[in-house]
Protein backbone atom coordinates (compact mmCIF):
# COMPACT_ATOMS: atom_id res chain seq x y z
CA UNK A 1 0.00 0.00 0.00
CA UNK A 2 1.41 3.46 -0.86
CA UNK A 3 2.08 5.65 1.91
CA UNK A 4 0.01 8.70 2.41
CA UNK A 5 0.64 12.15 4.07
CA UNK A 6 -1.20 12.73 7.35
CA UNK A 7 -3.38 15.63 6.24
CA UNK A 8 -2.72 18.49 9.01
CA UNK A 9 0.09 17.03 10.98
CA UNK A 10 2.84 19.29 12.01
CA UNK A 11 6.09 18.79 13.74
CA UNK A 12 8.23 21.82 15.54
CA UNK A 13 11.27 22.25 13.94
CA UNK A 14 14.43 24.47 14.87
CA UNK A 15 14.02 24.25 18.63
CA UNK A 16 10.21 25.53 18.21
CA UNK A 17 7.94 24.82 20.68
CA UNK A 18 4.78 23.44 20.82
CA UNK A 19 3.14 26.14 21.76
CA UNK A 20 4.35 28.14 19.09
CA UNK A 21 3.28 25.74 16.21
CA UNK A 22 -0.17 25.14 17.65
CA UNK A 23 -0.39 29.29 18.01
CA UNK A 24 0.92 29.31 14.26
CA UNK A 25 -1.50 26.72 12.84
CA UNK A 26 -4.50 28.86 14.49
CA UNK A 27 -3.47 32.02 13.23
CA UNK A 28 -3.36 30.19 9.67
CA UNK A 29 -6.43 28.10 9.70
CA UNK A 30 -5.21 25.06 10.40
CA UNK A 31 -8.68 22.07 9.80
CA UNK A 32 -10.83 24.91 8.13
CA UNK A 33 -12.22 25.19 4.86
CA UNK A 34 -11.93 28.81 3.84
CA UNK A 35 -13.56 30.00 1.23
CA UNK A 36 -17.08 29.04 0.12
CA UNK A 37 -17.35 26.99 -2.37
CA UNK A 38 -14.51 24.57 -1.97
CA UNK A 39 -14.94 20.99 -1.38
CA UNK A 40 -14.33 19.02 1.85
CA UNK A 41 -9.99 18.96 2.91
CA UNK A 42 -7.84 16.05 0.99
CA UNK A 43 -7.80 12.81 2.83
CA UNK A 44 -11.64 13.75 4.44
CA UNK A 45 -13.95 11.14 4.26
CA UNK A 46 -17.75 11.38 3.54
CA UNK A 47 -19.75 8.89 5.82
CA UNK A 48 -22.77 7.23 3.97
CA UNK A 49 -25.85 5.73 4.61
CA UNK A 50 -25.53 5.45 8.44
CA UNK A 51 -29.53 6.00 8.35
CA UNK A 52 -30.43 2.76 6.42
CA UNK A 53 -32.76 0.40 9.42
CA UNK A 54 -34.14 -1.68 6.75
CA UNK A 55 -30.46 -2.52 5.42
CA UNK A 56 -28.90 -2.43 8.71
CA UNK A 57 -25.86 -1.14 6.06
CA UNK A 58 -23.16 1.91 7.12
CA UNK A 59 -20.68 2.63 4.75
CA UNK A 60 -17.55 5.03 4.21
CA UNK A 61 -16.65 6.41 1.10
CA UNK A 62 -12.69 6.27 0.22
CA UNK A 63 -11.06 9.57 -0.01
CA UNK A 64 -11.41 10.80 -3.72
CA UNK A 65 -9.19 10.21 -6.18
CA UNK A 66 -8.46 6.93 -4.27
CA UNK A 67 -8.33 3.48 -6.42
CA UNK A 68 -11.09 0.93 -5.48
CA UNK A 69 -7.98 -1.34 -5.57
CA UNK A 70 -6.36 0.59 -3.14
CA UNK A 71 -8.59 0.84 -0.84
CA UNK A 72 -9.73 -0.48 2.33
CA UNK A 73 -13.48 -0.56 2.81
CA UNK A 74 -15.21 0.18 5.48
CA UNK A 75 -19.04 -0.86 4.15
CA UNK A 76 -20.12 -3.09 6.86
CA UNK A 77 -23.49 -4.96 7.50
CA UNK A 78 -25.44 -6.27 10.59
CA UNK A 79 -25.83 -9.42 9.15
CA UNK A 80 -25.38 -11.46 6.19
CA UNK A 81 -28.66 -11.68 5.54
CA UNK A 82 -28.54 -7.88 5.34
CA UNK A 83 -26.09 -7.48 3.23
CA UNK A 84 -28.24 -10.68 0.94
CA UNK A 85 -31.19 -7.83 1.19
CA UNK A 86 -29.03 -5.21 -0.35
CA UNK A 87 -27.68 -7.08 -3.17
CA UNK A 88 -31.11 -8.21 -4.16
CA UNK A 89 -32.45 -5.00 -4.27
CA UNK A 90 -29.46 -3.61 -6.34
CA UNK A 91 -29.68 -6.17 -8.71
CA UNK A 92 -33.58 -5.78 -8.96
CA UNK A 93 -32.91 -2.20 -9.57
CA UNK A 94 -30.62 -3.16 -12.53
CA UNK A 95 -33.50 -5.02 -13.85
CA UNK A 96 -36.85 -4.33 -15.86
CA UNK A 97 -38.89 -6.87 -13.53
CA UNK A 98 -41.74 -5.70 -15.50
CA UNK A 99 -40.06 -8.07 -18.56
CA UNK A 100 -41.64 -11.35 -18.10
CA UNK A 101 -38.33 -12.52 -19.55
CA UNK A 102 -36.40 -11.38 -16.48
CA UNK A 103 -36.47 -13.56 -13.37
CA UNK A 104 -34.48 -13.13 -9.89
CA UNK A 105 -33.95 -15.29 -7.00
CA UNK A 106 -32.36 -15.77 -4.13
CA UNK A 107 -30.99 -19.40 -2.56
CA UNK A 108 -28.52 -20.40 -0.33
CA UNK A 109 -24.94 -21.74 -1.25
CA UNK A 110 -21.85 -23.69 -0.64
CA UNK A 111 -19.36 -21.42 -1.87
CA UNK A 112 -15.44 -22.44 -2.54
CA UNK A 113 -12.51 -19.67 -1.96
CA UNK A 114 -10.22 -19.79 -5.15
CA UNK A 115 -7.48 -19.14 -3.15
CA UNK A 116 -8.00 -20.65 0.75
CA UNK A 117 -8.41 -23.81 1.07
CA UNK A 118 -12.15 -23.23 2.84
CA UNK A 119 -15.30 -23.35 1.45
CA UNK A 120 -18.42 -21.11 3.30
CA UNK A 121 -22.10 -20.87 3.34
CA UNK A 122 -23.67 -18.15 1.71
CA UNK A 123 -26.20 -16.27 -0.49
CA UNK A 124 -26.26 -16.33 -4.23
CA UNK A 125 -28.75 -13.53 -5.89
CA UNK A 126 -30.08 -14.62 -9.90
CA UNK A 127 -31.04 -12.43 -12.31
CA UNK A 128 -32.25 -14.58 -15.33
CA UNK A 129 -32.44 -12.81 -18.48
CA UNK A 130 -33.94 -14.92 -21.75
CA UNK A 131 -34.18 -11.50 -24.29
CA UNK A 132 -31.93 -9.11 -25.72
CA UNK A 133 -32.33 -6.52 -22.58
CA UNK A 134 -29.09 -6.57 -21.10
CA UNK A 135 -27.18 -8.37 -18.48
CA UNK A 136 -26.51 -6.85 -15.35
CA UNK A 137 -22.87 -7.33 -14.26
CA UNK A 138 -21.89 -3.86 -14.34
CA UNK A 139 -24.76 -2.01 -13.74
CA UNK A 140 -24.39 -4.39 -10.32
CA UNK A 141 -20.78 -3.77 -10.36
CA UNK A 142 -21.26 0.15 -10.66
CA UNK A 143 -23.65 -0.07 -7.92
CA UNK A 144 -21.64 -1.45 -5.06
CA UNK A 145 -18.47 0.45 -5.92
CA UNK A 146 -21.26 3.57 -5.60
CA UNK A 147 -21.71 2.54 -1.96
CA UNK A 148 -18.35 2.05 -0.94
CA UNK A 149 -17.36 -1.85 -1.90
CA UNK A 150 -13.74 -1.99 -3.17
CA UNK A 151 -12.28 -4.52 -5.97
CA UNK A 152 -11.48 -8.06 -4.80
CA UNK A 153 -7.77 -9.32 -5.86
CA UNK A 154 -7.76 -12.20 -8.04
CA UNK A 155 -11.30 -12.63 -8.88
CA UNK A 156 -11.61 -11.88 -12.15
CA UNK A 157 -11.64 -13.37 -15.32
CA UNK A 158 -13.32 -12.92 -18.29
CA UNK A 159 -14.03 -15.08 -22.05
CA UNK A 160 -16.40 -15.33 -24.31
CA UNK A 161 -19.65 -16.66 -22.79
CA UNK A 162 -18.89 -15.32 -19.66
CA UNK A 163 -17.49 -12.57 -16.86
CA UNK A 164 -16.73 -12.74 -13.08
CA UNK A 165 -15.34 -10.42 -10.98
CA UNK A 166 -15.02 -9.88 -6.88
CA UNK A 167 -15.81 -7.00 -4.59
CA UNK A 168 -15.38 -7.14 -0.89
CA UNK A 169 -17.18 -4.46 2.21
CA UNK A 170 -15.14 -4.89 5.71
CA UNK A 171 -16.16 -8.34 6.07
CA UNK A 172 -17.76 -9.87 3.50
CA UNK A 173 -16.73 -10.88 -0.53
CA UNK A 174 -19.18 -10.74 -3.24
CA UNK A 175 -18.46 -12.90 -6.32
CA UNK A 176 -20.24 -11.43 -9.35
CA UNK A 177 -20.57 -13.86 -12.20
CA UNK A 178 -22.26 -13.90 -15.84
CA UNK A 179 -23.01 -16.33 -18.42
CA UNK A 180 -23.96 -16.32 -21.35
CA UNK A 181 -23.89 -17.86 -25.18
CA UNK A 182 -20.51 -16.36 -26.56
CA UNK A 183 -21.28 -17.85 -30.33
CA UNK A 184 -19.14 -20.55 -32.87
CA UNK A 185 -16.07 -19.19 -33.71
CA UNK A 186 -16.14 -21.93 -36.24
CA UNK A 187 -19.15 -21.67 -37.34
CA UNK A 188 -20.24 -18.04 -39.03
CA UNK A 189 -23.77 -18.41 -39.37
CA UNK A 190 -24.67 -19.64 -35.83
CA UNK A 191 -26.47 -17.28 -34.18
CA UNK A 192 -25.65 -16.84 -30.14
CA UNK A 193 -29.35 -17.39 -28.17
CA UNK A 194 -29.96 -14.26 -26.28
CA UNK A 195 -30.09 -13.42 -22.69
CA UNK A 196 -27.87 -14.76 -19.94
CA UNK A 197 -27.65 -15.35 -16.57
CA UNK A 198 -26.00 -13.29 -13.62
CA UNK A 199 -25.03 -14.33 -10.22
CA UNK A 200 -23.74 -12.47 -7.04
CA UNK A 201 -22.60 -14.49 -4.21
CA UNK A 202 -22.36 -13.46 -1.02
CA UNK A 203 -20.16 -15.59 1.84
CA UNK A 204 -17.50 -13.84 4.82
CA UNK A 205 -14.26 -12.98 4.06
CA UNK A 206 -11.34 -15.30 4.23
CA UNK A 207 -8.19 -14.63 5.38
CA UNK A 208 -5.35 -15.84 2.91
CA UNK A 209 -7.83 -16.11 0.36
CA UNK A 210 -5.48 -13.18 -2.15
CA UNK A 211 -3.46 -14.85 -5.40
CA UNK A 212 -0.05 -15.67 -3.78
Amino acid sequence: MEDRAVPGSMRPRNGASLFLALLLCVMAGCGRNNGAGHGPAAGRVMVMGARTPAGGETSVLPPSGTSPADSVSAVSFLSLEAARDTIDMLLRRAVDLADTAVHVSRDTVTFAYWYARSTARGWVVKAVVRDTSGCPVEPLESALLARGWVMASGYGADGPDGTSLGLRSRDLLCVIAGQWDGGDDSDSTYVPAPGCVVTATLVPLRAGDVPR
